[in-house]
C-alpha cells in the first residue's frame, strides 16, 4: 500500500465554485444584509484611518527656512530674455507658401510680409 496524501477533488470543488452563486440566490436577503454589513465596516474604517486619525495629529512644521537664490533666478532670466531677443529678430521676410501643390513645386511662389 502506498502513503498517498489526500488532495481534495476538483470535480468536487468546482461543482461548489458553480453552486455558489445559486447558493446565493437561495439565500437572497441573508446575502443582501451580509454585503451591507460588509461595505460599512470597511466604509467605517476608510473614514476612521483618513479622517480621525488624521485629525488627531498634527502637522510638522519645517523648521527649514526659505532662502531665495539670486544666482538661479538670473541664470533663468538670462535664458527667458535670449528667447525673446531671438524671437523678436526673426526678419520678416520672404517664405514659401505652404498651401501650393505638389504638382507646382517646379515654380515656388513666395509670400512678401511687410515688416513692422
Amino acid at each position: 500500500m502506498k502513503n498517498r496524501m489526500k488532495i481534495p477533488k476538483i470535480k468536487n470543488l468546482r461543482k461548489k465554485v458553480k453552486n455558489f452563486p445559486k447558493i446565493l440566490a437561495q439565500r437572497a436577503f441573508l446575502t443582501f444584509f451580509t454585503f451591507l454589513l460588509f461595505s460599512l465596516i470597511l466604509s467605517g474604517l476608510i473614514y476612521y484611518k483618513y479622517l480621525i486619525l488624521e485629525v488627531e495629529k498634527e502637522p510638522e512644521l519645517s523648521q527649514r527656512v526659505f532662502e531665495f537664490n539670486q544666482k538661479s533666478y538670473q541664470e533663468v532670466l538670462e535664458i527667458l530674455d535670449e528667447k525673446e531677443r531671438k524671437f523678436n529678430s526673426i526678419e520678416l521676410g520672404q517664405f514659401r507658401d505652404p498651401f501650393e501643390t505638389l504638382q507646382k513645386t517646379e515654380t515656388s511662389t513666395t509670400i512678401s510680409l511687410p515688416s513692422p
